[in-house]
């Protein structure tokens, strides 16, 4: 399974990978064959294995042994890996970061599942009562682990995006989901082929003229930072809900679970107003359950009291720590030398955070000492403060909110452009802007098209 073709890689027009001499497959055929058999090999069938473990439990399987088959695991990858690492690579950079990502969420997710919860003592769902036959509970304990998000379970998180009033009705929603799928599909293929031909936003450095003046020249570097990464951001944001609403279609269209069971993606770009509120409620939680599970862990370990303040610190930290590492195992499959690169960008996060929390407290503290925290509410807010002598009218109050989420989204801008070259810079060098994710491109045949018509008229 780990062994293919040793040849050239000339899929997608591809050219030589920074890594000479190593294994690619030879079509765009046997990548997507290569990638079924990469996820049978270290997701499906290790999550199946995770099921029989964990229904075993009381019957066969001490509780102790978890933490042994999850080392197993462990070094059945790293084994793998170290004698046949080229032959789990597929010559597309895009391709190899989604494949190692997905096994460093992998590892991950077993760990949680394995060492740091009893999902058969500590899950339950809402309306489904836990079956008591061994087949039923391997299946139920299958649901748990595809259920990140907890959707209708005991652990589901907090801040969960509303699900869309297409998932009423299976067939409206398999309908919902296939636009959704298509028209991401679409915005990827736009947001890549832009990168690809238009080398603005390809340069680390623009080069700029040596007559124009410092302003233009930093504001012409700002907006070209700007650019890239805002490009870049929606390029991966596509390509997440391209995949969910995908296999959302699968799931939902199949009958194995209900249109209501998936609600959006990623939540509402409006609450991007600080980085806490992007990263929390904004951006896909899918990782989100096994980085509380080790927060929590990481407390424990410590002995530190959970709802005290060095404890929200110690989560923060660790959530982004294991975020950054599942990274760097995509980091890893595009080539060694890249390996940290995602880690950079991943751990200064919580740094940043604490630093606006800062902020945002001294503020509050300044603009009205009484106003421990900002109500959600503007109608809260004036109830707080109606008939105080001293106290803000609700316009003031509403005005220095509007105030403060445009320097808050000011901020969030400001602090992605000057951080997230960190990983752009390095995935231009590795060839991310060489080849397409998926087997054809609509926006070149489109603009094909279009070109051969015009010349046609002209």
């Amino acid at each position: 399974m780990s062994r293919l073709m040793k040849v050239e890689p000339r899929f997608l027009n591809a050219q030589r990978s920074p890594m000479d001499g190593v294994t690619f497959p030879v079509s765009r055929l046997d990548v997507e064959v290569h990638r079924i058999l990469f996820h049978l090999q270290f997701i499906v069938l290790p999550s199946l294995v995770i099921c029989f473990i964990v229904v075993s439990k009381r019957s066969v399987l001490p509780r102790w042994t978890h933490s042994l088959f999850f080392i197993a695991f462990l070094a059945y990858v790293w084994y793998s890996f170290r004698n046949h690492q080229s032959g789990y690579r597929t010559g597309s950079p895009w391709l190899d970061y989604s494949l190692g990502s997905t096994l460093g969420f992998f590892i991950f997710n077993a760990l949680h599942l394995l060492v740091l919860v009893d999902p058969l003592e500590e899950y339950w769902h809402k309306t489904r009562p836990r079956p008591s036959e061994w087949k039923a509970r391997v299946y139920w304990v299958w649901q748990t682990i595809v259920s990140l998000r907890g959707f209708g379970w005991n652990y589901q998180i907090h801040n969960l995006p509303a699900t869309p009033k297409a998932g009423r009705d299976r067939l409206e929603y398999c309908f919902y989901a296939l636009r959704q799928s298509l028209l991401h599909l679409y915005l990827v293929d736009v947001m890549q082929n832009t990168i690809r031909t238009v080398p603005f936003l390809r340069l680390s450095n623009i080069p700029l003229d040596s007559n124009s003046s410092t302003i233009y020249s930093f504001l012409l570097w700002c907006i070209q930072r700007f650019a890239r990464v805002a490009v870049w951001f929606f390029g991966g944001y596509a390509g997440i809900c391209f995949y969910y609403y995908t296999v959302a279609l699968i799931c939902v269209g199949s009958g194995y679970s209900e249109a209501g069971d998936w609600p959006k993606v990623f939540g509402n770009l409006k609450e991007a107003y600080s980085l806490r509120n992007f990263w929390g409620r904004t951006w896909h939680q899918l990782i989100r359950r096994f980085c509380i599970s080790l927060g929590r862990k990481g407390t424990r370990l410590f002995d530190v009291a959970p709802r005290s303040l060095t404890a929200a610190l110690i989560k923060l930290y660790i959530a982004f720590l294991a975020s950054a590492l599942m990274h760097s195992f995509g980091d890893y499959m595009v080539g060694q030398q890249y390996i940290g690169v995602s880690f950079g960008f991943f751990f200064l996060q919580p740094f940043a955070i604490i630093f606006e929390e800062l902020v945002q407290l001294a503020a509050r503290q300044v603009m009205h000492p009484q106003i421990h925290r900002t109500s959600s509410t503007h109608s809260a807010s004036f109830e707080k403060f109606k008939g105080h002598p001293g106290g803000a009218s609700f316009l003031s109050l509403r005005t220095r909110s509007i105030a403060a989420r445009v320097i808050g989204y000011l901020w969030v801008v400001f602090w992605f452009t000057a951080t997230t070259p960190l990983m752009i810079d390095a995935a231009i060098e590795a060839g991310f802007v060489r080849d397409s994710v998926f087997p054809f491109s609509p926006t070149e045949i489109i603009v094909t098209a279009f070109r051969s018509r015009w010349n046609s008229t002209r």
